[in-house]
């Protein structure tokens, strides 16, 4: 456990500090946000704002759980002396605030590896890639500093954990020992894992069937990928997919002026292959639709504006090239 680059927080005391996430956020960004806006408040008395530009739903009943409210965008204005994004590794994730990043004002706090753009912003970081959640990083830089995290704080970090490790199925030694601490504490683990595993809406069960109806298989070898199309759901479909039995998922929402690509793929795909979905897939096809790609070895995803039937053939010659194979089609029927 390096904790050594934790004394980068030193130019932060007194300072206006704003901590951002990826659209969306899922648990492991808030959980990271939340947590470390207490950290900095306590050790160097900064003003801290939480700004983004949406949260998951999961984050959502999470945050109404521990009864915290976080700053909605409109309320955003760019005055800060450091921006502080965690679990986000390109600017395209941050929105409409991406637009405001300002060279040396950024610090980031990751377990993925930076996107050049992104990194081109920030000579100061914390990036671990072996940790399966920057919620785990948040947790380790409160022991560092010996901060004493409200029960919401803890939650959320334990929730952050949980979630990014898909449930301790991507961890290492000391992830473990993290969670234990964070339950240790008093954290009700049982309730947790209800609110990290809500009852799916109509709506999600219904896209999540439409994509299986539209899906198309191919056999890699031995890997069976799966890929289709969807209005909404996707990141959901593309998990449904691994859960189904598929090694590998690509669902895309390409609609007139926005592509969405949703990639997932099991540990044994990962660990067999070495495609990692972030650097050798998605980072690729983010030019090809105008937009950027990112995420983990075995989740990842790209966002843009055009071009989404051409990413798709690309994502397929990719694999191809990857798995030194030929995909072959399988029927359906």
């Amino acid at each position: 456990m390096n904790t050594s680059s934790y004394d980068i927080f030193n130019r932060l005391k007194n300072k206006k500090i704003i901590v951002s996430f990826h659209q969306n956020g899922d648990p492991d960004a808030v959980g990271s946000a939340v947590a470390l806006r207490e950290i900095l408040k306590q050790k160097y008395n900064c003003q801290v704002n939480i700004v983004f530009d949406s949260v998951s739903k999961i984050s959502e009943t999470l945050l109404e759980e521990v009864k915290i409210n976080l700053t909605e965008l409109s309320d955003f204005k760019n005055e800060y002396d450091f921006i502080i994004l965690v679990d986000t590794n390109n600017p395209a994730q941050l929105g409409e605030i991406g637009l405001t990043l300002v060279k040396d004002k950024v610090i980031l706090i990751d377990h993925h590896l930076p996107h050049s753009e992104l990194a081109e912003f920030s000579d100061t970081h914390i990036i671990k890639p072996e940790y399966p959640a920057t919620s785990q990083i948040i947790f380790e830089i409160s022991e560092y500093f010996n901060t004493t995290l409200s029960k919401a704080s803890r939650f959320l970090l334990l929730a952050g954990i949980i979630y990014d490790s898909r449930y301790f199925t991507l961890i290492n030694t000391d992830t473990f020992l993290a969670a234990y601490k964070l339950v240790r504490t008093g954290l009700d683990y049982d309730k947790l894992l209800f609110l990290l595993n809500p009852l799916k809406d109509r709506s999600e069960k219904i896209a999540r069937l439409k994509a299986v109806k539209r899906m198309e298989l191919y056999e890699a070898g031995e890997w069976i990928i799966a890929v289709s199309k969807l209005g909404s759901f996707e990141a959901s479909a593309s998990r449904a997919f691994i859960q189904l039995g598929a090694d590998l998922a690509i669902v895309a929402n390409i609609s007139k002026d926005a592509v969405r690509i949703s990639s997932r793929a099991s540990t044994e795909f990962y660990k067999k292959t070495g495609l990692n979905l972030a650097k050798d897939l998605m980072e690729p096809i983010g030019p090809i639709i105008k937009g950027q790609g990112g995420g983990h070895s075995t989740a990842a995803g790209c966002n843009g504006t055009i071009n989404g039937e051409d990413a798709i053939e690309k994502i397929k010659e990719i694999l191809a090239e990857k798995l030194h194979v030929n995909l072959k089609k399988i029927s359906v029927e």
